[in-house]
């Protein structure tokens, strides 16, 4: 089994969405082995839920997503961070696999301006998910696939 280490935003740079994952990390929604890196493209590793039940356990939670697209100019999309996808942003969340700050930020590709929030960086072992980003093989800009065989999260925990 394989790990990395996040480090997480400050609350003085994205209270609400960090509080968000912090809140779905501790009511153990991320370990049942059914939230899994799915989707690759070639900037960004998606991690999801992968059955329609995880699905609805991250809905009934309330916790399924974000109630404010924060987003801070001191923490942007920089190879190996933590985003938010969607709108409105969650569960799904990924990692960043190069400099996507102009793509995911504000006045990027999202329609309205807005920009996907950017909440933490992987300290240890990033290795780890260049590994992940490479089991879907090779992507072309814009081309999106389902990897063979879903890369499962067994487990998020909180260190401290």
């Amino acid at each position: 089994m394989s790990w990395m280490t996040f480090e997480l935003a400050g609350a003085h740079e994205m209270p609400h969405t960090v509080f968000n994952f912090l809140e779905q990390v501790t009511t153990g929604l991320y370990d049942s082995g059914e939230f899994s890196f799915q989707f690759n493209g070639p900037h960004i590793s998606m991690a999801a839920p992968s059955t329609s039940g995880l699905e609805k356990i991250f809905s009934d939670s309330g916790l399924a997503s974000v109630l404010v697209q924060e987003y801070s100019p001191n923490f942007n999309h920089q190879k190996y961070t933590l985003g938010r996808g969607g709108r409105p942003s969650g569960p799904r969340f990924y990692i960043n696999m190069k400099d996507n700050s102009a793509l995911h930020g504000p006045n990027g590709y999202a329609q309205d301006g807005s920009a996907d929030p950017c909440f933490g960086r992987i300290t240890r072992n990033p290795d780890v998910m260049d590994r992940i980003h490479a089991a879907a093989g090779p992507l072309e800009r814009g081309d999106w696939k389902k990897v063979e065989s879903s890369i499962a999260i067994v487990s998020i925990e909180i260190v401290q």
